[in-house]
């Protein structure tokens, strides 16, 4: 057996290092390609995956090769026959190790098989070693690394090379693969939770944001203005609620009520939110809702669409620092739309102006039935 010089240990290592990190099946070919180029001698290398049932090329990529063509590469497979390689492979399906066009033919027999002269000629190569990285009943994954005219053969130590390196390949084409399921799982997830769950945000333990849908994101940047300044924290209102609903559900002493919902208004329409608890994070499902009759403040008392606001903070009992946080505006402004609210209501302080508004909803109410 050939021994190994610690210049060829480094290369293997070297061509090693990157493939690991490879996290998509489709680009694995072009990785491996690299890694088999630079740990052989040879003047090209080819990662390709085929359909052993038919001999067909699914996808290739080629390192150190740009002047191949997929044209050129597929009629090539229509000579496969006759390249000892290729009938080695697809009868010992069990052995995918380094294999040479030398170990079956010598170079004039390798020169009058019709693959060299229809394939091997055109793309200036003079001797080919593969391996089989992984097999399936449909694909393959198989590296070819290729020898021009002028470069010593393919020895032992580069054998020796290719089939430390395969195991390694196998393993990361596993990864790869696994990754790729993951992602295609959770693309399809979200896809799935965008339509039918429409607007959902998990929520860790330590009330940062872990994942929101589409939808959720928009909602919260529109009813909540700190949310679009930090995408991973729960503004200060829900989070407050948050622990509320929390923290009344782990009272033992008392039977636990159902989780309520926060209603956030919003000139005539309103963000709904509700809590569903789960073990280690929490779900809030986000609902945009109109303002029914019951809740159009506008209507009832003739306030503007900012005072509507203010007032529904006022009867949930923010105060207005809170509400100023709320609304992304300063306590003075709010401050100024309670004065309003109030002589418009015709009250004096907060705890009427919310009396007040119920009793313009009860009247309203009664006249509409």
């Amino acid at each position: 057996m050939p021994t190994l010089s610690q210049r060829d240990i480094r290369r293997i290592f070297e061509s090693l290092r990157h493939l690991h990190e490879v996290r998509d099946r489709n680009s694995f070919a072009a990785h491996a390609a690299a890694a088999l180029y630079s740990a052989i001698d040879c003047d090209q290398t080819l990662g390709f995956e085929i359909d052993p049932r038919s001999n067909t090329l699914l996808r290739h990529v080629a390192h150190n090769a740009a002047h191949w063509t997929s044209n050129q590469l597929q009629r090539s497979f229509h000579f496969f026959d006759s390249n000892p390689l290729a009938a080695y492979h697809a009868g010992h399906p069990e052995d995918g190790s380094a294999h040479m066009t030398s170990d079956f033919l010598s170079q004039r027999e390798w020169r009058e098989t019709a693959y060299y002269n229809e394939t091997s000629a055109s793309f200036g190569t003079e001797r080919e070693m593969s391996i089989v990285v992984s097999r399936h009943a449909d694909w393959a994954i198989v590296l070819g690394a290729f020898q021009g005219k002028g470069r010593k053969v393919f020895s032992e130590r580069d054998r020796l090379v290719a089939n430390l390196l395969r195991p390694h390949l196998a393993h990361a084409f596993q990864t790869a693969c696994l990754f790729t399921a993951i992602q295609q799982d959770l693309t399809a997830m979200q896809a799935t939770i965008e339509t039918f769950a429409h607007a959902v945000v998990l929520i860790e333990s330590n009330g940062r944001i872990r994942w929101a849908s589409r939808q959720g994101r928009a909602l919260l940047s529109r009813y909540c203005p700190q949310a679009a300044q930090d995408q991973d924290r729960l503004p200060d209102t829900l989070r407050e609620w948050l622990c509320a609903q929390k923290s009344r559900a782990g009272d033992v002493t008392t039977v636990p009520a159902p989780p309520g919902s926060l209603l956030i208004p919003r000139n005539v329409r309103a963000l709904r939110i509700h809590l569903i608890v789960e073990s280690d994070h929490d779900c809030l499902v986000l609902e945009e809702t109109g303002m029914d009759r019951h809740t159009d403040t506008q209507a009832v008392a003739g306030l503007t669409a900012r005072e509507s606001e203010v007032l529904a903070w006022v009867a949930q009992g923010k105060s207005n620092d809170a509400i100023a946080t709320i609304l992304g505006t300063r306590p003075r402004t709010i401050h100024k739309h309670l004065e309003r609210i109030y002589q418009k209501l015709g009250v004096e302080n907060r705890m009427a102006a919310v009396t007040r508004l119920q009793l313009l909803r009860h009247e309203q109410q009664r006249r509409l039935d």
